[in-house]
């Protein structure tokens, strides 16, 4: 259904139309070239490339897990405002800003995450030529992350070879192997 414009506005148009015809350019091309950049400008927001990430990159290489994680962090709470926006539009501050408001909830460790996780989405439109700068560049966590060793007592470890010693018959030396090297199958 068309819509409905003024009269004095479809002469001005009618007129404008009229002058490109008559300078030997086609008035169909820009329309169609209007409507290219508006779905070029819909494919390039930051909702459309988080579905693209998810399904091109994530599902097909991570685990199950990590997928959720990555689809809360891009889909969740903190990103949803960005969902309609163009991704190039967003800035190094406003990816700041999501950070330091999750570092302000006290999840120091869930804003490391997030920024690991936004830091691969960028990178990803980054290298598929949907955006030349790329947010998180030189964002470091303010909060860094120490890794633990786990060292078991001597009381675990004869508890873990009592269970082991237990579990071979069942299961063949294999599995003891598995389990004193840490190994998952």
């Amino acid at each position: 259904k068309a819509r409905a414009i003024p009269l004095a506005k479809a002469r001005d148009e009618a007129r404008r139309l009229m002058n490109m015809a008559a300078s030997g350019q086609d008035p169909r091309l820009e329309k169609s070239e209007a409507k290219r950049k508006r779905e070029e400008q819909h494919r390039s927001t930051f909702g459309v490339c988080t579905e693209e990430f998810l399904e091109r990159y994530v599902a097909t290489r991570l685990r199950p897990s990590t997928m959720r994680e990555y689809k809360r962090i891009l889909t969740g709470l903190d990103t949803q405002h960005w969902q309609g926006r163009p991704i190039s539009s967003i800035t190094k501050r406003e990816v700041l800003d999501v950070i330091e408001k999750m570092e302000g909830r006290g999840s120091p460790g869930a804003a490391a995450r997030a920024l690991a996780y936004l830091g691969k989405f960028f990178n990803w439109c980054a290298e598929r030529d949907i955006i030349e700068i790329v947010p998180t560049d030189r964002i470091r966590a303010s909060h860094p992350t120490t890794k633990r060793d786990r060292v078991l007592t001597e009381e675990e470890m004869a508890y873990v070879i009592r269970a082991i010693e237990t579990e071979q018959t069942v299961f063949g030396p294999l599995f003891l192997i598995l389990l004193m090297t840490g190994q998952r199958r």
